[in-house]
């Protein structure tokens, strides 16, 4: 869900349609937690640069 975010800038509606998810605030939740997750976690930021 992030990187659909980041990459093609899709709407948090869009990216829940894709995934099953009836809630956009589930998806921006998760996307706000990957975010988390990136700046704390060295080499997850580094794998997703990549």
């Amino acid at each position: 869900m992030f990187l659909i975010r980041r990459l093609r800038g899709e709407k948090l509606e869009e990216i829940g349609r894709e995934f099953g998810i009836a809630k956009y605030s589930t998806v921006s939740s998760a996307i706000e937690k990957m975010k988390r997750d990136i700046s704390a976690d060295r080499k997850l930021r580094v794998r997703v640069k990549t």
